[in-house]
């Protein structure tokens, strides 16, 4: 069985802590094991970064993308500024598009892009590439709304640029300085704001507010449970006029790291979906409300376990024409069950299966959930909650009891998690979780997910660089490291699916916690092409076995220069499971 890897925020909490890949992007969570009796067991291992872009192997090397933007449906003229870039003429993308080279120099690729017009609104992922080597992913929105051309003076209210929504801008915040831009509504006008900053790789952390002609503040935003610390803003006008909206980092700092995109029109802020997880490679319909939203469903199919990305992709919609709000839905490696109403006492508790993971949502206020499943004497099960990491803005209490109503385990409400705990089931018989909102909010946002799961032998499988520059012909080594918990058996390292030309094998001995991967690239391939492997972790020696995965920031995230915020639920990206493998030209003899 191969079992999907899970993704830990190194830099969050010092302690290790077990993540799903469908918590992805970088955020902390818990994950355990499936029940299983074959006796062989795969793992997945999601192939992530241990060094920030500073010090990436990489040779080529991006410091800026302009646009951040490209529209789906015309052509782009896409910039990319950095060094050691002579011979990056190639440029790859996780979506299909129309690429063709307009300039390459040491210091700056340049190519026309052409996003096909029915490509879905999405973060995307790009690398410059060529016989020299291969930049670190690079991130960019694929958007439905036009950029602005740049401004430069608009540096207080009175200067502000005017904007006729809707639009995007871009910019780098500035210290001690904010952006304003004029906007002139009717009364009634809805209008939502939306910045796009540490969702690709920035270190900004936004704020945004709306003041009107006299310089009152109408509106402010900040972090978001959707977009982390990227703000995200609804605002209906109180009158006809002309209000200013402001944007700058909340620290006042500055500087070229410090870049967004801002969205501006009346789309749609939706909150998280419901469910907020789907089966990998079924149907999902999908629950949205929101600002701007009323409340409606998205079907789509989410993406198999063995494809290029485990996040589903797609668009709220308003009353009106206009431009899309942008949704992702991450796939889930534990089968999703749904709470049934009404579940409100212990009486009629929503029956599940477990392993398994059951979402819910707290309709209103006050709102008590409650679920029931069977467990053995000696099964040790693994709750944890899943909120914030799925841009829910709720804190979950969550307890356990036994068949005669003892409360025997719960969650720690003082906790930095999401809740979580363990417990040794005594007694076979029927056990039931009691949930509900820490604060006892309620509404269309406060849904959740909770993993019940049986904690047995785990292992995290890492690599040192989500990038390969390799040889034709030539010695390929990737080093890998495991962290253990009662398994100390060998591991062995395997593509997920196959790649053309490239060869896979590896292992991490036994009672060891690292080893290598050798990567053998075939003569049919040319140096300047790019490939993308995932890889998976098998052992044949211990039953019920499972794995985690500990990441570091990622080449296209910024290093944290500041204490940990919310982290946006879109940052959770596919690619960020894979390893990108650049074919170089082999160096000529002295």
């Amino acid at each position: 069985m191969i079992y999907q890897c899970l993704v830990e925020s190194l830099g969050q909490r010092s302690s290790f802590q077990w993540s799903r890949r469908n918590r992805a992007g970088f955020r902390v969570s818990s994950g355990g094991a499936h029940g299983v009796t074959s006796p062989t067991f795969n793992f997945v291992f999601t192939l992530l970064l241990l060094v920030a872009l500073s010090c990436s192997a990489q040779t080529v090397k991006v410091n800026r993308v302009s646009p951040l933007g490209l529209k789906a449906g015309e052509t782009t003229t896409l910039t990319l500024d950095g060094s050691a870039m002579t011979g990056a003429t190639n440029l790859w993308l996780t979506i299909p598009a129309e690429v063709r080279l307009l300039t390459n120099t040491t210091s700056r690729s340049q190519f026309t892009v052409r996003i096909p017009k029915d490509t879905t609104p999405q973060i995307a992922a790009l690398r410059v590439h060529g016989p020299s080597g291969a930049s670190a992913l690079q991130t960019v929105l694929i958007d439905d709304i036009a950029t602005a051309a740049k401004a430069s003076t608009n540096k207080s209210p009175a200067s502000a640029r005017l904007l006729l929504p809707p639009i995007a801008v871009e910019g780098n915040a500035e210290e001690n300085t904010s952006a304003y831009f004029a906007l002139d509504l009717k009364k009634g006008q809805r209008l939502s704001l939306e910045v796009y900053g540490s969702r690709l790789g920035s270190q900004i952390d936004s704020l945004v507010r709306i003041l009107d002609a006299r310089g009152r503040e109408r509106a402010y935003a900040e972090d978001d449970p959707v977009g982390g610390t990227d703000s995200r803003l609804s605002f209906t006008a109180p009158e006809t006029g002309r209000f200013i909206a402001e944007v700058r980092d909340t620290a006042w700092a500055g500087g070229d790291k410090l870049f967004y995109r801002m969205r501006i029109g009346e789309f749609p802020l939706a909150r998280a979906p419901f469910p907020m997880a789907g089966d990998a490679g079924k149907k999902l319909t999908a629950i949205l409300a929101g600002d701007g939203i009323e409340e409606s469903r998205v079907t789509l199919t989410m993406p198999d376990d063995a494809g290029p990305t485990p996040v589903g992709n797609f668009t709220a919609r308003g009353r009106r024409a206009g431009p899309a709000g942008i949704v992702s839905i991450p796939a889930s490696d534990l089968p999703i069950q749904l709470e049934t109403e009404p579940n409100n006492t212990s009486s009629n508790a929503t029956r599940i299966v477990w392993p398994g993971s059951v979402q819910g949502r707290f309709q209103k206020p006050d709102d008590v959930d409650w679920y029931e499943f069977a467990a053995k004497s000696g099964d040790k099960v693994l709750v944890n909650g899943q909120t914030r990491s799925l841009g829910s803005g709720c804190d979950l209490s969550i307890e356990l009891f036994d068949s005669s109503g003892k409360r025997i385990a719960g969650t720690k409400p003082t906790s930095a998690d999401e809740g979580i705990f363990t417990n040794r089931i005594a007694q076979t018989g029927t056990y039931r979780l009691r949930v509900e909102e820490l604060n006892r909010f309620g509404g269309p946002g406060f849904s959740y997910q909770i993993d019940v799961e049986r904690a047995s032998p785990k292992i995290v499988v890492r690599v040192d660089s989500d990038l390969v520059e390799a040889t034709i012909g030539g010695t390929n080594m990737v080093k890998v490291f495991a962290k253990r918990t009662d398994y100390d058996g060998p591991i062995r390292i395997e593509l997920v699916q196959s790649v053309d030309g490239v060869q896979v094998t590896g292992s991490i001995p036994e009672k060891k916690d690292e080893g290598e991967v050798k990567l053998t690239i075939e003569p049919s391939l040319a140096a300047g092409q790019f490939r993308v492997l995932r890889l998976k972790a098998t052992s044949d020696d211990a039953a019920g076995l499972s794995v985690g995965v500990v990441t570091a920031a990622s080449s296209s995230a910024a290093p944290t220069r500041k204490k940990p915020k919310p982290t946006a639920t879109t940052t959770e990206i596919g690619w960020y499971d894979t390893v990108g493998v650049s074919i170089m030209a082999v160096p000529s003899k002295p």
